[in-house]
């Protein structure tokens, strides 16, 4: 545990090293995506075991999830992407998330008395609705290119959403037994958007897109429930940018 901040570098290098290792050999797509996850898995267990938390649990799968969804999504999605340097592009911004965002739950987990609580609400708010674009747009992607059964990708989406929206909660402290309903409605609601938007003839990252606009209001408007800070000028906010982004992600849009 002494050497454990070495980790916050060490292992964005080895993940960047893992997703390098696919452009040179695609056959290694798996093995790769799986050896990433599990160093940053061991990561988070040591940081979380450092921090003598007393809900190791909660506290271990709240800090995991965002690093291995962004991973993972972000992995997925630049396998439906041909420009290279788009690719290049991505595995970076891999990088330099995973590396920002075990920094700081180094120190949110080890060494809070050095981390601002609001960091880590930030980091996930960004990062969650990064997971959310990368993993609905590979999903709708899937759709379009593999014929994979529409029901089968839902499902996927549903999963990502669920630990997404439990992943919010937790870095906003919110008790399991209040965010359950709350992850339960939002995984139910956006799943039949998501369901709905995949009949639409538009590319598979724009629809990602869209579908992360409203993942963005529904949990903007939750945690304002939540805090007891909900109002109608909240609610007016985000309608106003839900449907300003989606008119203006719709009008700039290549259509299929």
């Amino acid at each position: 545990m002494k050497y454990s901040r070495l980790l916050v570098l060490l292992v964005p290098i080895l993940v960047l090293i893992f997703l390098e290792s696919v452009v040179f050999r695609h056959s290694l797509f798996f093995v790769s995506l799986l050896l990433a996850n599990l160093a940053i898995l061991a990561a988070v267990l040591v940081f979380v075991k450092a921090g003598k938390t007393e809900k190791f649990f909660g506290s271990y799968l709240g800090a995991a999830i965002l690093p291995l969804g962004f991973l993972s999504s972000i992995f997925v999605y630049s396998s439906l992407v041909v420009n290279k340097f788009l690719i290049q592009f991505l595995f970076f911004s891999a990088f330099g998330f995973i590396y920002f965002y075990l920094r700081y739950i180094y120190y949110y987990l080890v060494r809070p008395e050095f981390c601002r609580t609001d960091t880590i609400k930030s980091i996930s708010a960004a990062g969650n609705f990064f997971m959310v674009f990368f993993s609905a747009s590979a999903v709708y992607g899937f759709q379009s290119f593999l014929n994979i059964p529409v029901w089968l990708l839902m499902a996927c989406l549903l999963v990502v959403i669920f630990l997404a929206v439990y992943q919010i909660m937790w870095a906003n402290k919110i008790k399991i037994k209040t965010a359950i309903a709350f992850i339960l409605i939002s995984g139910v609601i956006l799943f039949e958007v998501g369901w709905a938007m995949s009949f639409l003839p538009l590319r598979h990252d724009i629809t990602g897109l869209i579908l992360a606009i409203y993942y963005y209001i529904l949990i903007g408007l939750s945690l304002a429930y939540l805090a007891g800070s909900l109002s109608g000028k909240v609610v007016k906010n985000h309608l106003i940018f839900g449907f300003l982004g989606t008119l203006l992600v719709l009008l700039t849009a290549r259509w299929m």
